[in-house]
């Protein structure tokens, strides 16, 4: 199983210059992507189809104590894992610094990191920031807010509604069936299947792209609640009498009362696989550099439990 390493986490305060301002945000989204992409290629159609991931999990910040590695063994959960500590580590990293000054750069680096994200298709990591940044411990920060400069509150305003729930998740949703518009689906089933793909001049010119997963286990979840058989509905009508003896009537009869196999249940399923292949096709045209110290320290990502993340947020502002 893909191993995500935790540390015991206390309030954390940083004595230095905070990781995150110490790079690039081209270079951190790179690695983020990097990370969402290794990730995205062990998850598995089966996996999709048999719906092997766990329902119900206690809450990365309630779980942060309980040891420094928690290995999974179904692919999809480590996606669900490493979303949900990113999402985390980024409202920690901006909870654990004292200095007003220092904690408005950190926000308007995180957001500048997710712009790099909507530009290079990475919904995953987008959402985990824009997600961060809207969760109760940061957007109550008001000092801190409006010291936030202009530009960054911009693109802020601009990207905060990608993560709106509402109408089925529509404006997320928009931008991940475009970036799987560029590559014919049939295209990747074939080419993922056949381990084919990255090296073909055709798949090279793709931009890369990762999706939101949440949203399609959501689609399969909400799919398996879907009745497999559906009543027929010529079952309803009383067929009149057959005045011929050669049983074709008792036939039709029978055949009427028959459930109908529920097609839409199976097509939704197909959809949303061939959607993940072309995701995961489209994952490994991303070509960038990968960069050890910034890799291997989003790797082993130190963050506060639910209660330190409360605390901090009442020192940062009382």
């Amino acid at each position: 199983g893909f191993r995500i390493d935790t540390q015991s986490n206390i309030t954390l305060r940083h004595p230095q210059k905070p990781f995150i301002l110490q790079h690039r945000s081209e270079v951190i989204m790179q690695q983020f992507c990097i990370i969402e992409k290794e990730l995205l290629e062990r998850v598995t159609w089966v996996e999709i189809v048999e719906m092997r991931w766990k329902k119900t999990r206690a809450p990365v910040s309630q779980r942060s104590g309980e040891g420094n590695s928690n290995v999974l063994d179904c692919n999809i959960d480590a996606v669900i894992e490493w979303f949900n500590i990113t999402y985390v580590w980024v409202i920690s990293e901006i909870l654990s610094i004292q200095s007003l000054e220092v904690r408005v750069q950190v926000i308007e680096k995180f957001i500048r990191i997710a712009l790099k994200c909507y530009h290079h298709r990475n919904y995953s990591t987008l959402l985990q920031i824009l997600l961060a940044l809207q969760s109760p411990h940061v957007s109550r920060l008001n000092k801190t807010w409006n010291r936030v400069d202009q530009y960054e509150r911009q693109i802020f305003e601009r990207l905060k509604d990608l993560p709106n729930p509402e109408r089925n998740w529509k404006r997320v949703r928009n931008c991940m069936i475009s970036a799987v518009e560029a590559v014919a689906e049939t295209q990747a089933v074939e080419a993922i299947l056949s381990d084919d793909g990255p090296d073909q001049p055709m798949f090279l010119s793709q931009r890369g792209s990762i999706p939101f997963l949440g949203l399609y286990l959501a689609d399969m979840t909400s799919n398996a609640e879907m009745p497999t058989f559906i009543p027929n509905s010529a079952a309803k009508a009383d067929s009149a009498p057959s005045e011929d003896n050669n049983g074709t009537q008792d036939l039709v009869t029978r055949l009427a009362k028959t459930p109908l196999v529920n097609f839409n249940k199976f097509r939704i399923t197909a959809s949303v696989v061939k959607h993940v292949l072309a995701f995961q096709l489209l994952a490994k045209c991303y070509q960038f550099e990968r960069y050890d110290s910034v890799y291997d320290y989003l790797k082993h990502m130190v963050f506060m439990d639910n209660n330190d993340m409360r605390e901090a947020s009442f020192q940062c502002e009382e």
